[in-house]
C-alpha cells in the first residue's frame, strides 16, 4: 500500500522520538493526528471521520523538535552515524493538544492515531497519506500483554473475500506485534466485512454478527474494508476489535 509510517524509536511520558528513512525527491513530510480510526481516515467512503489534523511539517533529512521539547532542552541520544539520512522528529504530544481549538487531536495520555504525508518535489505537492499509525500511551505498556482495543467503520469500497486489500481499505499498523485477535462485524444485513493482515494476503470475510478470535498469533497490521458503496449512501458496517500485544517474553 502507498506512504510510509513513522519508526517510533522512543515512546516516554510527553516524548514521542520518530524518524523516517530520506528518500530521494520528497522534501519534506507531514505529520497528522486523531483521536479515533474513523477521524484518521477520513469522511470518504461512508466512514464519515473528519480527516487527521496536521500537528507538523518536518523538512526531509533534518530534525524537528516541538515546542516543549526544546525549551525543557530534554536530552536527546545520538550515536556515529546514528541520524545519517533520516528525518529526526522527537516531539510532546500535548504541544498540539487543544480540547477547544483542535478537540480531535489526543493527549499525551490517550491513545494517538498518526499519518504521515510526503511532498513529492516532482508533483510539487503532498502525496496521500501513508497507512494510519497507532501510537500508545507510554504507560499503557508497562505490561507483557497490554490490550489494545478498537472501533471503527469499515470503508464501503465494493470488496469482496479472496481477492487482496484495495487501496481505499482503512490500513493500520499496531505498536507492537499481536498475540491475539478478536474481530467482530457489527454491522446489519448485508454489511460485510473484510479484513486481511498484510497487503499482499486475501480477504477474508465476517457477515452480519459473526466474530473471530484468534491465539498466539503474530500480526503487525491490519486491512479492513466492505462490500458497501460507500460512496453511493450505503450503510457501512462498524466493527470491534480487541488485539491482546507482545510486550515481552
Amino acid at each position: 500500500m502507498r506512504g510510509v509510517i513513522g519508526n517510533v524509536r522512543e515512546r516516554q511520558n510527553n516524548y514521542i522520538d520518530m524518524m523516517l528513512s530520506q528518500e530521494g525527491g520528497v522534501s519534506q513530510y507531514r505529520v497528522r493526528a486523531a483521536n479515533t480510526l474513523d477521524h484518521a481516515y477520513g469522511p470518504t467512503n461512508g466512514v464519515g471521520g473528519t480527516g487527521a489534523t496536521a500537528l507538523f511539517t518536518a523538512a526531509a533529512g533534518t530534525g524537528f523538535r516541538s515546542h516543549t521539547i526544546q525549551k525543557n532542552k530534554r536530552h536527546v541520544v545520538h550515536g556515529a552515524g546514528r541520524d545519517r539520512g533520516i528525518t529526526r522528529m522527537i516531539f510532546d504530544p500535548d504541544d498540539f493538544f487543544d480540547p477547544v481549538g483542535s478537540p480531535l487531536v489526543p493527549s499525551d495520555s490517550q491513545i494517538m492515531f498518526m499519518r504521515i504525508e510526503k511532498f513529492s518535489d516532482a508533483l510539487d505537492a503532498f502525496e496521500d497519506e501513508g497507512p494510519i499509525n497507532i501510537i500508545l500511551p507510554k504507560d499503557y505498556m508497562q505490561g507483557m500483554r497490554p490490550v489494545l482495543t478498537l472501533f471503527g467503520t469499515a470503508p464501503g469500497i465494493g470488496s469482496s473475500a479472496g481477492e487482496f486489500p484495495q487501496e481505499g481499505a482503512m490500513h493500520f499498523h499496531l505498536p507492537t506485534f499481536s498475540s491475539s485477535i478478536w474481530i467482530k462485524n457489527l454491522g446489519g444485513a448485508d454489511e460485510n466485512l473484510h479484513v486481511s493482515f498484510h497487503p499482499g494476503m486475501p480477504m477474508i470475510q465476517l457477515g452480519p454478527g459473526e466474530e473471530i478470535g484468534l491465539y498466539d498469533v503474530n500480526a503487525m497490521e491490519v486491512l479492513i474494508s466492505s462490500n458497501r458503496d460507500g460512496a453511493g449512501g450505503d450503510s457501512c458496517p462498524t466493527f470491534n476489535m480487541v488485539f491482546g500485544l507482545q510486550n515481552g517474553p
